[in-house]
């Protein structure tokens, strides 16, 4: 364990990746074939499926030369370290699997090359949704580096309203630049599905201490009912979203801090329990806009 330890950034030395150490050391990439027994870098493009695990000790990218990515054990993006995943990519999550983030996750596709990340239902085809099932992986979380770390970045969208009439106003491409540029992590024009399982707390789970992790036009969808479908403590900003065949997005703010958050524009169907769970510090406010439930 020690050995292992000693490979692993002190930032994931914490709860909750200790549960997981005997998947850190273990990164591949690109997946074997008969053809070639080589590594490749991330840079490279594979006919074959890449398959990961573990920690990345550096920048990274998945792109859609090396898609679909198979997440084979649970993936940690340390502190200082940023996931990108880029537009029209899929992630297929092997049962259990979760993406650990202490560092950055941009995930931002576009309208019509958006991001999937789903299950990996396995046999007879990779990819094959015909056994898919609610909670076949675990989630998405977002936690606090810890006090001995550079504090979290909250990455925010500038957004105003009309409280009145209830108009509300963005700049989501500058805002998006914006949150690249200064390291933050955002998710837009993403679609998870099937998470919520083995005991998470959500499929999208922020910790309490996290970083704020804006959301704009993510699909969150057949997630275990018994599940949040996100699940944060820090403030959330959540703008043009789908909810559906899940539960609640459960928003918890424990402690003030001066960020707004807002669930505006959104759309929430065939929830499994209330739709939006609220449970608010003095002074946090969220404004709850233009939604359809």
């Amino acid at each position: 364990t020690s050995i292992i330890a000693s490979r692993v950034p002190s930032g994931l030395r914490t709860y909750p990746f200790s549960v997981f150490i005997d998947y850190w050391p273990f990164l591949l990439h690109p997946a074997p074939s008969s053809s070639s027994s080589s590594s490749s870098s991330s840079s490279e493009s594979a006919t074959a499926d890449y398959m990961w695990g573990g920690v990345l000790f550096t920048n990274t990218t998945w792109t859609m030369a090396m898609s679909p990515i198979r997440v084979l054990h649970s993936v940690f993006v340390p502190v200082g370290v940023r996931l990108t995943i880029d537009p029209g990519v899929t992630v297929l999550m092997s049962k259990a699997t979760s993406i650990h983030v202490a560092g950055s996750l941009f995930a931002v596709g576009t309208p019509s090359a958006g991001i999937i990340i789903t299950s990996h239902s396995g046999p007879p085809a990779p990819g094959n949704m015909d056994s898919a099932s609610p909670g076949d992986w675990a989630m998405i979380s977002f936690t606090s580096p810890g006090p001995d770390n550079t504090p979290p970045h909250h990455a925010t969208l500038n957004i105003t309203a009309n409280i009145e009439t209830g108009d509300i106003h963005y700049c989501i491409n500058e805002d998006i630049k914006r949150i690249r540029d200064t390291f933050g992590s955002v998710l837009a024009f993403c679609s998870l599905r099937f998470g919520g399982g083995y005991s998470a707390s959500g499929a999208l789970d922020i910790s309490q201490g996290g970083p704020s992790v804006p959301l704009y036009n993510v699909t969150i969808a057949l997630n275990l009912p018994n599940t949040y479908c996100v699940q944060s403590a820090s403030n959330l900003q959540i703008i043009g979203c789908s909810f559906r065949d899940c539960s609640s997005v459960f928003v918890q703010t424990p402690y003030p801090q001066n960020i707004v958050s807002w669930i505006a524009q959104s759309t929430f169907a065939n929830m499994s329990d209330n739709a939006i769970y609220l449970y608010l510090a003095e002074k946090a406010p969220v404004y709850i806009l233009q939604n359809i439930f």
